[in-house]
């Protein structure tokens, strides 16, 4: 009840006081630091395997295939993707910007050792990597 009284007294310091407001948060505003690029680590699992003489639909059906499905449904999975060519395959395994990167490399490997066992020319090799939060450096 005292603002209203007051408000109704003296319109005019009322209007000054949400003026200064306005004034000091656009100050603040502008001194705000925002960041352009803010550091990210999406950490990922790149699994190349190697299968002389097996053309590029083979090595997709027998096993980029196969893998992707052995690997999608590991915890912390984001995306799952893979590239094959004449006699090898290429697998990359995104993981959530919270996963912890050791971790991921473990099960990810885990998960792909019945198929280097089953499959002894295949022999899929997981390495992982922590790309730099510098997009000029990836």
């Amino acid at each position: 009840m005292g603002l209203t009284r007051l408000s109704l007294a003296r319109p005019v310091a009322i209007v000054m006081l949400f003026a200064a407001l306005v004034v000091l948060g656009l100050q603040s505003y502008g001194r705000l630091a925002v960041d352009r690029l803010p550091p990210t680590n999406f950490p990922s699992v790149s699994v190349n395997v190697n299968y002389a003489g097996a053309s590029p639909r083979d090595i997709d059906t027998l096993i980029a295939i196969p893998l992707e499905k052995a690997v999608a449904g590991l915890r912390g999975v984001d995306s799952v993707s893979s590239t094959s060519s004449l006699g090898s395959a290429r697998l990359n395994i995104n993981f959530t910007e919270d996963t912890n990167l050791d971790q991921a490399a473990m099960t990810s490997k885990s998960a792909l050792r019945p198929f280097a066992i089953s499959c002894r020319p295949m022999q899929p090799r997981p390495r992982s990597s922590k790309p730099t939060s510098d997009p000029s450096r990836s």
